[in-house]
């Protein structure tokens, strides 16, 4: 019986994290072509009303990934100092002292999420 609910359970997560794939796939036309089709459906809009929907739904998923791409831009970069930075502390202190302050580190973290878990 346990046998199979771990089955089942990573059989979920295999098609969850297929959709989550797929969904970062979808062009910016398809995206506003849907949810465009969507509105027109559930809140009845005319020919005009839909088209002016589609082409401000258009515009504003494009603003959308632009905005995702330059957050990745800006993540990816953050990440490269940090790995730089953390090499160059790696050869100012010892190695004890590098621990040290590596735990330091790894403590503010945690704290920093405590908070926002409170917020």
């Amino acid at each position: 019986m346990r046998t199979l609910m771990i089955i089942a359970l990573s059989g979920l997560v295999g098609v969850a994290s297929a959709q989550r794939v797929h969904r970062k796939d979808i062009s910016s036309e398809e995206r506003a072509q849907k949810v465009s089709e969507k509105m027109k459906k559930e809140l009845n809009l005319t020919d005009d009303q839909f088209q002016k929907v589609k082409t401000e739904n258009l515009a504003f998923f494009n603003k959308q990934k632009s905005t995702h791409d330059k957050m990745d831009a800006v993540r990816n970069e953050l990440k490269s100092n940090l790995e730089e930075h953390k090499t160059k502390m790696k050869g100012i202190l010892n190695e004890e002292q590098y621990e040290k302050a590596k735990k330091m580190l790894e403590d503010k973290m945690e704290k920093r999420k405590k908070r926002h878990r409170m917020d």
